[in-house]
């Protein structure tokens, strides 16, 4: 309860020297996502000290609760749930994360472990504490990488592409299995004709790959499989069950760098698509999960896709060096099924059992 009534009040401190700091900052002139100025400003006029005095106090009773609890157990099984939960507890497991668009942020700040590590304590709008997670591959692999790269098409006598002639619908949003465009009700019809008329799609990537996932010790999924879990399986239905919020975890996720889609046409595209679907375009196209236009926001550093015409061709295409998340991948728990219906086999008779399968 201690450490919980610190946490609110460090919590509350935090929300209430970001929104003097906001309104200090604009009537200054300051740049809202310059973090040294926050500090100096939060060091003179603000909260720092208390809520660095608070995580220091909170750091304290932690190892001070670590120490009463800790002791020996008959049944290592026991220990091991303690441990994890001094874990998930442990501040060292927290690291603080941007949550803002990058454009907030002063430019050229290099978010990496050891910038994080040392931003002020305490959740702010720019910083969020959060639980650690990595990646297996660092940013730097990442783009050089060239694994996985794309370059194949769909013709009009593919299956895949010969929806593109029938599944469009009535509204202002189009769409067909991995393709989707959206545009306003009076061009919606000039659009339609356009992509109706479509011989073929060439895809292309520099690099096409997972990037696996990596938890601080404070995520253990072996206990899952936990014999007090397996035990009582009953009561981790709100977990495990058929909505259960740990029936999936991701293990990774797919990204992509330097997209593009072409679009051949058997006459030539007239509508202003360069325009349309341009990264500040009102428009918006989704293709294999990926999107262009819809008001996109991009930093002075981030390249803007582009989109070009040329007679029959019709091409949008990410810079070289842009990486696009598309999705996560995802483990699936099967310790609620496999056990519940392991207890409801037991339950029944040989027969109906027999019967059931």
């Amino acid at each position: 309860m201690a450490i919980q009534a610190k946490k609110d009040k460090s919590n509350d401190l935090a929300d209430l020297d970001f929104k003097r700091w906001e309104r200090y900052a604009t009537i200054k002139g300051y740049d809202f996502g310059d973090t040294a100025a926050y500090v100096q400003w939060s060091g003179s006029f603000g909260n720092i000290r208390e809520i660095e005095t608070l995580i220091t106090e909170i750091r304290n009773l932690t190892f001070d609760r670590k120490t009463v609890l800790l002791k020996a157990y008959n049944d290592p099984e026991d220990k091991e749930i303690l441990d994890a939960e001094f874990a998930f507890d442990d501040p060292s497991m927290r690291l603080r994360y941007p949550v803002e668009m990058d454009s907030v942020y002063p430019n050229g700040k290099d978010f990496n472990i050891a910038y994080l590590a040392n931003l002020p304590l305490g959740s702010t709008a720019l910083f969020d504490d959060r639980r650690v997670i990595s990646t297996e591959q660092t940013l730097a692999v990442i783009e050089a990488s060239g694994a996985g790269s794309i370059d194949g098409k769909l013709t009009s006598s593919t299956v895949a592409a010969q929806s593109i002639t029938t599944d469009w619908s009535a509204s202002a949003s189009g769409s067909y299995g991995f393709f989707r465009l959206k545009a306003s009700a009076s061009e919606h019809k000039s659009v339609t004709e356009e992509f109706q008329k479509s011989t073929e799609i060439q895809l292309k990537s520099e690099a096409a790959l997972r990037v696996s996932l990596k938890y601080g010790g404070w995520f253990r999924p072996a206990l899952f499989r936990h014999k007090y879990v397996i035990e009582n399986v009953q009561d981790f239905r709100e977990f495990f069950g058929e909505q259960g919020t740990l029936l999936y975890y991701p293990t990774g996720f797919v990204i992509v760098r330097g997209f593009s889609v072409m679009f051949k046409s058997a006459q030539a595209w007239t509508y202003d698509y360069e325009r349309r679907f341009s990264a500040s375009g009102g428009g918006g196209m989704n293709f294999c999960g990926i999107g262009f236009g819809g008001s996109a926001s991009y930093s002075s550093t981030v390249k803007e896709h582009k989109v070009s015409k040329s007679g029959t061709e019709l091409t949008i295409s990410d810079d070289p060096s842009n990486i696009r998340f598309v999705g996560y991948i995802v483990k699936k728990n099967k310790v609620w099924q496999e056990e519940f219906m392991a207890l409801v086999a037991a339950s029944l008779t040989d027969e109906v059992v027999a019967t059931l399968v």
